[in-house]
Parts: structure tokens; sequence; C-alpha cells
């Protein structure tokens, strides 16, 4: 067994089975040899928290602050971006409605910033959800925890190439001819709903590993939010026949798909990614509510429940 720098045990390897002597964690029931995959025949609960001390629960202080932090930023990252995305929908309905140019680009400029301002918070939770390493994680939840973050450093570049396009777009120093071919980078926008699933996929694979979530709920949200994620080639392949005026774009539509969407297919980005931000924000609201990360920081600190 190896020591952790700031004085907390790392175990090295997961068993396969349980150990002589080794206890369920609920009841106290003698769970020797049984194969971690296994349930308590007592009290029902998972042998492989017990038999691995990994339940997350019980696991070192520096991972459940890492975790607090992370999932707190990725908590108001998502309320901004929520903000953004409706500014950029008021914005595009008041320019479809013929109202004031500058209140519907009020709305377009502020929601791109706040969009910004959300995809900047994301990378700082991300970060801390990257660093939240706890003892003897499995490959899958490792390789996870190191894309989150590279994820969203992905995302922030995307947007900052597409915010140049639009702006040399908008100055009205790009071609005209070469416009539909830039309006095909746009395309690239399609990767912003996959950071909120990551989120929500690493979530549920802690989940996995606690005593006091339901490792039920939270696969129902991600299935929720690949569904979201199959509307938005509405956006690049409708009859629309400009591509992305929700930012203000001009651009005719490159794509030779037509569909007849049953709203405006602006709307369908938004749409998309708006559900799974709040999908997203709700797994976050269970897992921070059942690792008790909602008290305060003058409450003590939350203790495994036993029976």
């Amino acid at each position: 067994m190896t020591e952790h720098p700031h004085g907390t045990s790392d175990i090295p390897d997961l068993l396969d089975h349980a150990p002589p002597g080794a206890m369920c964690l609920g009841c106290r029931y003698d769970i020797s040899g049984m194969d971690i995959r296994a349930k308590c025949p007592e009290c029902g609960d998972r042998i492989a928290p017990s038999v691995n001390n990994i339940c997350i629960e019980r696991a070192n202080p520096e991972f459940l602050r890492a975790m607090d932090e992370g999932t707190h930023r990725a908590w108001k990252a998502g309320l901004v971006a929520l903000a953004g995305l409706a500014l950029l929908c008021a914005g595009y309905t008041m320019s479809t409605k013929g109202l004031a140019t500058n209140a519907s680009l009020f709305g377009t400029l502020m929601g791109s910033s706040l969009l910004f301002v959300s995809i900047g918070l994301a990378i700082h939770a991300c970060w801390h959800l990257g660093r939240a390493r706890m003892p003897g994680e499995e490959p899958g939840i490792k390789t996870l925890r190191k894309i989150i973050p590279i994820s969203a450093v992905i995302v922030a570049a995307v947007a900052m190439a597409s915010a140049c396009i639009m702006i040399l777009i908008a100055m009205g120093l790009v071609e005209p001819d070469r416009r539909s071919l830039l309006s095909r980078f746009f395309i690239l926008w399609i990767v912003y709903p996959f950071l909120p699933i990551y989120i929500m996929i690493f979530l549920q694979m802690l989940a996995g590993r606690s005593r006091v979530l339901n490792i039920h709920i939270l696969p129902a949200l991600i299935v929720a939010g690949f569904f979201a994620i199959m509307l938005l080639p509405v956006t690049l392949s409708s009859s629309n026949s400009e591509l992305f005026a929700l930012f203000g774009i001009r651009v005719a539509n490159p794509y030779p798909f037509r569909i007849v969407a049953p709203v405006d297919p602006a709307y369908v980005w938004p749409a998309g990614l708006g559900t799974n931000i709040i999908l997203a924000l709700v797994a976050i609201a269970y897992f921070r509510k059942g690792m008790g990360f909602t008290a305060t920081s003058a409450d003590p600190p939350p203790v495994p429940p036993r029976s």
C-alpha cells in the first residue's frame, strides 16, 4: 500500500474476491471470499465498495474537496450558459419580428458574451473534476476524468475560432463566395452538448461506488441527453435559407438536405444544448445532495450511513 503525499493511503489494486475477515460496510456481515460483483446477502449492498474501501463517501479529503468545488463551479457555469442561450433566442426573436436593431444586437452580444463566460467557468470546473483522483479508480473513470478537461479546452477553442469567423463575416472582410465554406466550420458546434454528457457519465461512474446514490437515476439523464443531441442535425440541414442566423450570421445554407422543422431551425441548437445543460444540472444537484455537499461549511462533514 502506497502513501499519498498528503498522508492518506492509496489502494494500489482492486480485489476480485473479498479477503478473509472482510465485512460489509453497511451491516458488518462477514463477506469473506465473496465475489465483489455480488451483493451482501444480509443488507443487499454492493460488495465492491466494502472490499476495496473505495466507497466515495469514505474517500480522502482531497478527492471530496475537488469534487465539491468542481460540481459547484459546473453548476454555476450551467446557469450562466442557460442565461446566455435565453438572450440569444430573445435577440433572434426580436430581429425576426422587426423590432429595434439595437435590441436584437444587445441580445446577440450579451448572449454570446455569457456563453463565453460559462465556457471559462466550465474549464475551471472541469479542471477540478479532472484532478479529483480517488484510490483504486478503474481505468474507465481515470480515462473519462482526463477527457473532461480536454473536452472543455476543445469547446473553448471552437468557441474562440467561431467568434473570430463571425467577426470577420460581420465586418465584411470575408468575400461572399467564401462565406459558405467558412460556415461549414460551424458543424463543430455540435461538440458543445457533449461536455454536459461527459460530466453526467463521470458522475454516474462515481455513483457506482456510492452507498447512498441510486445508480439507475443518472443513466436515464444521460440517455435523454443523447436524444437531445440527435435533434441538432436539423439545424445544419434545414430548409432555412440562412445558417446560424441566431448569431447574426447571414450565410446561405451550404448543405444539400432539406428538412422542414415544425419550429424555426435556429432554435434547435440552443434547445438541444439547453436541454443537456438542464439534465447536467439535475445530475449535479442529485450528486451533491447525496454526497452532502449542499451542507454549509459550518456543518460537520457527512457521515456515510450505516444500518
